[in-house]
């Protein structure tokens, strides 16, 4: 793992180690700043501490447990540690189900130790993870509790590369009635350095309402610290988060979901608290239920990655109407709230796993383009994005203008949820039926040749004529064909947009295909009068996933073929480049140029756990790149395929479009529309 991923909650709690054992370095999160979180072991009957999770402060004397392995699944990361012939696990733990949005949106992660023979054990997590930038900051403690001293400006920074700047952080253990003894909140050396020494913590914490520097200096920061009272072989520890409000929506701020089951954190660590064998139960359960269509073991780990990943860019709250909204931070490019483009390709996992939150982020953009907000949207296309996360408050002027790509991106992914008679999706189909006819009346004139414009792969530059951006709002006017038969009983609107997505598939294939180097294949654009460029149309996985079969390309399995065939000259070391005019390729696509493998193989099982089919030779590089890149970051889905380096130092990381490799899960029998 490039970065191994210990809390994942939502945009702004994600804390990750980027090494190779849990003890290489402080934790930190998916921004590269520091987040420390700390635990100490002392076997009982003798006088040596051990370190299990943390890096070294350099003021005091441990062991560093040995680490065996760390397995990572969709909801937990557990690192088999030794301590010296002792053997313990070490569990983080969040039950982010999809199906569950209690659990989704409660800010709460599980933290649980175990061991072969009685341990004393400490644990404390740092006021980083209560500010943007510690150097700046102070803290505040207020009932074992820390967070930014007053004054705290919720929800008032929107930015990228960042950190929460308001709300307060707690460390819970689980057990009831324990000593005042077993907490400590203060500075991080003298909490440590205690334990190590003593077996315990200091005698007594600083005073509630204490202010006090966030960096104290060098690695020494506030901390809240708990430890064991007795030796023990279990323990079970709670971290928790609570941000107050967590969205801003033109003018309205949005307070999140789990506050309508419990009024405040503390109600909310008290449920858990009594929940805990049953929440590590239903995660293991969760997990190998979620990986039951993986057909081989090997790519557990990627498919694990991209659940954490892609849920973890999630927050999840109260709308305007009082019904649940979900938002999606477009992490690591840009920090866009809701973006379009982002949504569409991280829409298979939840396709896959619940397609109700699938239509709970696309609900406040609808709401927006139909101008129901403060702030008007006058496009004649989708809306781009809602804002900068966490604040939404982008007008028109502030869009990244993409007018065939995310129309189109609309239109494919509210068939999707139609086609699964999600009441939510066909909510939004219905009522904004009018909006949604004003936009395909658009993609009808623009769709057969794509005016000089951005796709989703905007780093790339503009491109007049895309052929991987005509092919995508060909089959999203097939898709607005079968949504007037939802959106009305008249006919011809059905027959009229079916019709147009045929013939222009027809314009396509008779400009977009060249044979070259005596091979079929199709160009990047139709502009290209040398025929020498090629690029991955991996837009075309949706009228298989859409279950239009032969309509609206009608040569379908003989022109992914084709592709497929060409693709296989131009692989480099770590998979397929995005096109001829670059040696990086994107994680997300060239899984969907796998999944296109299976759409046409005839034995789609058989192929996932073939090691000769072409789905691994697309896929496995993925896998491949993800265990040799360089980089320790969390998993980025740009990257150069002659050395698996990530592209940019900063960017292209934790991002939600990793979830798009469950496009391979939405081509089984059991998933299909």
């Amino acid at each position: 793992y490039p970065a191994i991923p210990l809390v994942t909650l939502d945009p702004y709690m994600q804390i990750f180690m980027r090494g190779n054992t849990s003890t290489t370095r402080h934790a930190s999160h998916w921004t590269g700043a520091e987040k420390q979180i700390v635990l100490l072991a002392r076997i009982a009957g003798q006088n040596q501490t051990y370190r299990l999770l943390g890096g070294d402060d350099g003021n005091r004397v441990e062991l560093v447990a040995k680490q065996l392995f760390v397995d990572v699944s969709p909801t937990r990361t557990i690192f088999a540690l030794d301590l010296d012939g002792i053997k313990a696990n070490l569990t983080f733990a969040a039950p982010q189900f999809t199906h569950d949005l209690d659990h989704l949106s409660r800010p709460i992660a599980f933290v649980r130790i175990q061991s072969q023979v009685s341990l004393y054990l400490y644990m404390d997590i740092s006021a980083q993870h209560a500010v943007n930038n510690c150097d700046n900051e102070s803290i505040i403690i207020l009932n074992q509790s820390l967070g930014k001293a007053p004054p705290q400006f919720v929800l008032s920074q929107a930015c990228d590369l960042c950190n929460i700047n308001w709300g307060f952080l707690t460390l819970l253990d689980v057990e009831k009635n324990l000593p005042s003894s077993a907490y400590y909140v203060g500075p991080s050396q003298t909490s440590r350095l205690h334990f190590t020494q003593f077996a315990k913590l200091p005698q007594s914490s600083l005073p509630n309402g204490t202010i006090l520097k966030c960096k104290l200096n060098d690695s020494n920061t506030p901390v809240i610290a708990i430890a064991t009272p007795k030796a023990v072989t279990t323990w079970n520890t709670l971290i928790g988060y609570d941000d107050i409000a967590s969205i801003h929506y033109f003018g309205t701020n949005l307070k999140s979901l789990w506050t309508k089951k419990w009024s405040n954190l503390s109600y909310a660590l008290t449920n858990a608290a009594t929940q805990v064998d049953t929440i590590f139960n239903d995660c293991e359960q969760f997990d190998n239920q979620l990986l039951k269509d993986v057909h081989t073991s090997e790519y557990y780990p990627l498919y694990a990655l991209a659940y954490r990943q892609t849920v973890a860019a999630l927050k999840h709250v109260i709308g305007i109407d009082g019904r649940p909204w979900s938002f999606l931070k477009e992490i690591s490019t840009n920090g866009d709230m809701n973006t379009v483009d982002v949504i569409f390709p991280s829409s298979p996992l939840l396709l896959y796993t619940n397609p109700t939150l699938l239509a709970r982020l696309l609900a406040p953009i609808l709401y927006y383009a139909d101008n129901r907000t403060r702030i008007p949207f006058s496009d004649p296309y989708s809306v781009h994005q809602l804002g900068t996360y966490p604040i939404g408050n982008a007008t028109t002027l502030d869009q990244e203008s993409m007018p065939l790509e995310n129309t189109s991106n609309m239109f494919l992914m509210l068939l999707a949820l139609a086609q699964r008679n999600n009441t939510e999706g066909l909510q939004l189909i219905h009522t904004y039926a009018s909006l949604l006819e004003s936009w395909a009346q658009v993609l009808l004139k623009t769709a057969e040749f794509p005016a000089n414009q951005l796709c989703t792969d905007d780093f790339a530059g503009n491109v007049t004529n895309n052929t991987n951006l005509a092919a995508k709002a060909i089959i999203a006017l097939r898709a607005y064909a079968d949504l007037c038969n939802i959106i009305t009983n008249n006919s011809s609107c059905h027959t009229i947009y079916k019709n147009a997505s045929l013939q222009y598939a027809q314009t396509w294939n008779r400009l977009a295909i060249v044979i070259s180097q005596d091979l079929v294949h199709s160009k990047l654009s139709y502009d290209d009068t040398e025929n020498t460029t090629w690029s991955l149309k991996y837009n075309l996985l949706f009228q298989k996933l859409l279950g239009f079969h032969n309509e609206p390309f009608t040569n379908f399995d003989q022109l992914v073929i084709s592709e497929l065939a060409f693709y296989k000259t131009k692989s480099l070391q770590y998979g397929v480049p995005l096109d001829y005019r670059h040696t990086y390729t994107k994680t997300d696509w060239l899984s969907w140029i796998a999944a296109l493998a299976l759409s046409v193989s005839k034995k789609r099982g058989e192929a996932m756990n073939n090691k000769a089919s072409e789905f691994s030779f697309f896929f496995d590089p993925i896998q491949s790149a993800l265990q040799n890149t360089p980089d320790r970051n969390p998993f980025t889905d740009l990257f150069y395929c002659n050395n698996a380096s990530q592209v940019e130092a900063t960017g292209f990381m934790a991002r939600p479009v990793v979830g798009g490799i469950y496009a391979t899960l939405l081509l089984s029998p059991a998933s299909s529309p």
